[in-house]
């Protein structure tokens, strides 16, 4: 897994490419908490890049959501079209966090 983060007006940007499974999620997790008290409380996860998720991925998903919303701030998610985004979909995730095609119409919720 790679992951790039970066802050643009103001919102945090998780740029992930690989797998979000069991054996990376603790990457991610330890990205999000090291800028989760730092730059603010608007956060896009661009997934774009991401090939597979598992229950664990999704589970660390909620989590950060989660975390975010008790800040009240915003937290969203890119997903592509593909097997990355069926998982997030079929468990409804769609209706507890907005997922977004692109990141520009990400950027445009926040």
């Amino acid at each position: 897994m790679k992951i790039k983060v970066s802050v643009e007006g103001g919102v945090s940007v998780f740029s992930v490419d690989g797998k979000l499974n069991f054996e990376s999620q603790r990457i991610l997790h330890k990205e999000f908490k090291k800028n989760a008290t730092s730059h603010g409380s608007k956060y896009i996860f661009d997934l774009s890049g991401v090939t597979v998720i598992d229950s664990i991925g999704l589970a660390l998903l909620v989590a950060m959501n989660r975390t975010v919303v008790a800040m009240d701030g915003k937290f969203c998610v890119v997903l592509k079209e593909g097997a990355a985004r069926e998982p997030v979909l079929i468990t409804s995730l769609n209706a507890l966090f907005p997922v977004f095609d692109d990141i520009q119409s990400a950027h445009k919720y926040m």
